[in-house]
């Protein structure tokens, strides 16, 4: 991958402190879920009516929960054919992980060996950019430190990654 390897570890350390375990149940995405389900909205990213039709509440909550050491939502994971609940193994959850990545760069025109910013902007809200003079909220993340906290972690694990060559 051209993803570098301290994206990767700054990403890993931000969503799930590296516990390939984790796993955080999001009441906001459930909510929109539910919504589609009911047909009061039309779609939730790539998941429409159709997807969840079938699905009860119990299945609605895996979709709305994030799993693994990238925190991948449960609707990716099923909308990518993989089972939500085996994304704590790490190499599967990886392997997403950077199939997420490239098809976020190829979609919005990001270079995943320097976009950094717009690249961790995107894996928190979904969308690479947060443009304040706009009335637009995608890209906004909840947590106004998320992003400049992943760029430093990605210049700490750069510079240990330098200092252990030397």
């Amino acid at each position: 991958s051209s993803v570098p390897e301290s994206f990767l570890a700054a990403l890993i350390a931000g969503e799930s402190a590296g516990d390939p375990d984790a796993q955080r149940f999001e009441p906001h995405v459930y909510r929109r879920l539910l919504a589609v389900r009911e047909g009061t909205l039309s779609r939730y990213g790539a998941i429409t009516q159709s997807h969840l039709v079938s699905l009860g509440d119990e299945g609605l909550r895996c979709l709305a929960t994030s799993y693994g050491p990238t925190q991948i939502m449960g609707y990716n994971a099923v909308f990518h054919h993989q089972d939500p609940l085996a994304l704590n193994d790490f190499a599967l959850a990886m392997s997403l992980t950077l199939r997420m990545l490239a098809e976020a760069a190829q979609q919005f025109g990001l270079d995943l060996r320097s976009d950094f910013d717009a690249m961790v902007r995107w894996w928190n809200t979904g969308a690479p950019y947060d443009d304040p003079g706009t009335l637009r909220i995608e890209g906004k993340t909840y947590d106004p430190h998320y992003v400049p906290n992943a760029l430093r972690r990605m210049a700490v694990y750069e510079q240990s990654a330098v200092g252990s060559r030397q």
